[in-house]
């Protein structure tokens, strides 16, 4: 009995939640055969487009590449720019992941090319951010600064929160690497404020890891005692809240390092009860996760901290 495309659909669904691949790529080649078979070349080049990125998951990525090149054909046949606009930029991904990053770059150009042409400003965004991570794999800082601008540009335009978050954090990565502090950290405070909102703390924390760091650096090169304490206070309150959030999922390696960054912060400051505290309760989780091999170095911590008292 052949199953209806509607049926096909729900079981490659239902098998993606359930992690099942292969019951997904089964009913994704009867899906391709069942469009081949009659003739539409659109949902054809649809399908194989999504073989091919599950595929990719899977680690396959010559397979992918291949199984993405026929989807273009096909997409490309029919005429069908839309499909072909989003299998270019998913072989633009899996080229750069692949280490062929002028072809992938070509690829994407493309993308964006026919995005504009169609107006599809969601597909331009997409095309634009993944431009802008590959010219920050070949080092290229000053390319993916405009690219990663772009890109939250069209974000901001489509009011898209999630992708808004995503693009400022790698516009915020790639400002750090160029040497504009300042410039990132506006960047990375707003999507730190934007994963706050949309309730996604495990990126949050991610973030304000990143954020008290940077604060934590320019303390540390700050002029002037006043400046050097703001940072360091700028700081301390990025990793409370990461630590607060961090405690809520039971993560003790992510809470011993945030403790370590609290106790050199503290210590910083001349708050010495506070960061031998906060170093005790390191040491504490890194025993129970039986981490022995870190403790000599908290140690010589806790003494730099103590000398400092002295």
């Amino acid at each position: 009995m052949t199953l209806q495309t509607g049926e096909l659909l729900r079981t490659a669904r239902v098998a993606m939640r359930k992690g099942d691949y292969l019951a997904v790529i089964e009913a994704l080649e009867m899906l391709t055969e069942q469009a081949q078979q009659a003739s539409d070349t659109g949902a054809e080049a649809r399908h194989r487009g999504s073989l091919a990125m599950l595929y990719n998951r899977l680690g396959m990525s010559e397979v992918a590449l291949k199984q993405l090149g026929q989807a273009l054909a096909t997409a490309q046949a029919g005429g069908h720019r839309a499909t072909e606009s989003g299998l270019r930029g998913s072989l633009g991904n899996v080229l750069r992941e692949t280490g062929d990053f002028e072809a992938a770059i070509k690829q994407l150009e493309q993308a964006v090319q026919i995005a504009v042409e169609l107006g599809d400003e969601r597909g331009r965004g997409n095309w634009l951010s993944s431009l802008g991570l590959t010219h920050d794999d070949l080092d290229q800082t000053d390319i993916a600064i405009d690219y990663h601008t772009q890109s939250v540009e069209v974000a901001r335009k489509l009011q898209d929160k999630r992708g808004l978050a995503g693009r400022l954090g790698n516009l915020g990565s790639t400002l750090m690497e160029a040497g504009q502090i300042l410039q990132a950290l506006d960047h990375l405070s707003e999507a730190a404020a934007l994963y706050r909102e949309l309730g996604d703390t495990v990126t949050l924390v991610l973030w304000l890891n990143v954020l008290g760091n940077i604060y934590a650096e320019l303390g540390q090169v700050a002029t002037g005692e006043s400046r050097q304490r703001g940072y360091y206070v700028q700081s301390l309150g990025h990793y409370r809240e990461a630590l607060k959030l961090t405690q809520t999922h039971n993560d003790p390696i992510t809470e011993a390092a945030l403790r370590r960054r609290m106790g050199a912060a503290y210590s910083a400051l001349g708050r010495t009860a506070e960061a031998l505290s906060s170093y005790n309760g390191a040491i504490r989780l890194y025993e129970q996760e039986e981490m022995t091999d870190l403790l000599p170095e908290v140690e010589q911590e806790i003494q730099q901290a103590r000398h400092k008292k002295n």
